[in-house]
């Protein structure tokens, strides 16, 4: 739990949101909300609208049982239903759901600007898309340019070219380099052989890099300047 609490504690400054997989469920290794508690300062307190909700997705089971003449695994084996730990959250978690799945679903909690995932790939998955939702919901419109400059020669001719323009403009501007190859008997758009990419989110500044860069390959290698982030097949 500590080395989660110090990992969540540093990126939550950095970052405008942290996501964590596992560590919520009802065992003794489910340690993740006991960490984020620690990293956000926050006491933990029993939450009833989660111990309802557990209640009741426990009734729904039992009756999925019943209907099917199949024995609940409490009944048959006289088996505990223990889901007290996952009750347990920090102070001021929401528990929040898809659109539709209020009554079905299992929620996605919310702390701050931390949000805890179960670690079952199927719920993880559901829930990234949930989170993906209310980020952008919350997110400013900050658009992100991008310049590609396709080249004839092969990626190592370009390494000096791309290093000093990523070091003149690090602080704005990032750049990519991407080698491209073709299968066996496959034709190259263009001959092209590498892709540098350009991007930021000042205009003028990623058409100022973009001419930089351009000033240190020579001419006949510039096969285009593309003014989008689609790569091409390959």
């Amino acid at each position: 739990p500590q080395r989660i609490a110090q990992a969540v504690s540093m990126l939550r400054r950095r970052c405008s949101a942290v996501i964590t997989m596992g560590g919520i469920g009802p065992t003794h290794d489910d340690v993740t909300t006991q960490a984020i508690a620690a990293a956000l300062e926050r006491p933990l307190i029993h939450s009833a609208e989660m111990e309802n909700l557990l209640l009741l997705r426990s009734a729904e089971e039992r009756a999925k049982a019943a209907t099917a003449n199949l024995p609940s695994a409490d009944a048959s084996h006289n088996i505990k239903w223990d889901v007290s730990r996952m009750c347990i959250l920090p102070q001021g978690t929401e528990l929040l759901y898809r659109p539709g799945d209020e009554s079905t679903g299992y929620p996605l909690l919310r702390c701050d600007n931390v949000y805890m995932l179960p670690g079952v790939p199927r719920f993880c998955r559901q829930q990234l898309e949930l989170v993906g939702q209310l980020l952008t919901e919350r997110s400013v419109p900050y658009p992100l340019h991008s310049r590609q400059v396709r080249c004839s020669l092969l990626e190592p001719f370009l390494a000096e070219a791309v290093a000093c323009a990523a070091l003149k403009f690090r602080d704005s501007v990032e750049f990519g380099s991407y080698p491209y190859f073709l299968a066996e008997g496959d034709v190259s758009p263009a001959d092209i052989k590498t892709i540098v990419t350009v991007e930021g989110h000042d205009l003028a500044l990623v058409d100022t890099a973009t001419q930089f860069l351009l000033s240190s390959i020579p001419p006949q290698a510039v096969l285009s300047v593309e003014n989008h982030s689609t790569l091409p097949t390959q």
